[in-house]
């Protein structure tokens, strides 16, 4: 394009030239294309644009003269605008194409996914953070089967005897073994008790402590028999909860006795206290 040997551009008023379809362009606002025209600074011929929008001056390839063009998308090179070309914060939701399909992995979703995000049934034992299931997270009608339940194993214990007044001694090859499990709140279990050689029987009410601390004292909380070895007799007894901590025990008499040292007999080498019992944990 021919050019005025006097026509200078002022500084700032022109942004940097351009290429495109029609050549190098260089871009001005309205404005600036008025201030250019009133100053005498356009190439002759060339005047300054209505003052409403972005324009750039071209070659027009088929007049040969230069001319205002204005700025469109058609102006821009495809694919060339970039990150910092886009303003921030000035994309919004009717900017992307309904059809994007955007990469999940380009999307920052940190604290911001929602149930209607997740795809029904997909859901892993590994998505779900240890221990933050809780009852209420449990549909009241989920009912699960039994055998998806792990329902915690027996566990042993030592059952200790003692008396009101004095405490017994099981005495050398005596035997004090129990077991129970805990479901809930309740507690199921046995436990057995033989006397060995050298056994004191000491003196008072016998009381044999729990596994597990109840929830109350009271009565009916198992049952069993006791057993006379040098009478080889048994007979039938019924368990209390003296204490929350302690059993006693009731034999199969018109009175419904409690045992102690000597009732139903003096306790002596493999006499033996056994039963089972459940109750209610504290």
């Amino acid at each position: 394009m021919p050019r005025d040997p006097s026509f200078v551009p002022p500084a700032g008023a022109l942004t940097p030239p351009r290429i495109g379809a029609l050549g190098v362009a260089a871009a001005a606002t309205a404005g600036q294309g008025v201030a250019l025209e009133a100053n005498g600074m356009l190439p002759p011929g060339v005047h300054a644009p209505s003052p409403t929008a972005d324009y750039v001056l071209a070659w027009n390839g088929t007049t040969g003269k230069p001319e205002w063009r204005l700025l469109t998308s058609a102006s821009i090179t495809d694919g060339t605008i970039t990150s910092a070309d886009i303003a921030d914060g000035t994309i919004v939701d009717s900017d992307v194409n309904a059809s994007a399909a955007i990469a999940y992995s380009k999307l920052n979703l940190a604290s911001s996914i929602v149930s209607g995000d997740i795809v029904d049934g997909t859901i892993t034992s590994g998505d779900i953070a240890d221990g933050t299931i809780v009852n209420a997270d449990i549909n009241a009608s989920a009912a699960i089967a039994q055998s998806k339940l792990a329902f915690d194993a027996w566990q042993t214990f030592t059952p200790t005897l003692t008396a009101t007044t004095t405490n017994p001694t099981l005495g050398s090859g005596s035997v004090a073994t129990g077991a129970y499990v805990q479901i809930g709140k309740t507690i199921l279990g046995r436990l057995v008790l033989v006397f060995g050689s050298g056994a004191a029987a000491g003196s008072g009410t016998y009381r044999i402590s729990v596994p597990v601390t109840a929830n109350s004292s009271g009565p009916q909380a198992g049952g069993g028999f006791v057993f006379d070895n040098s009478a080889v007799l048994a007979r039938l007894n019924s368990v209390d909860l003296a204490t929350t901590t302690n059993f006693e025990c009731r034999i199969d008499n018109a009175g419904l006795g409690l045992v102690t040292d000597a009732v139903p007999w003096v306790w002596a080498q493999n006499d033996q206290i056994s039963f089972f019992f459940m109750y209610q944990a504290a």
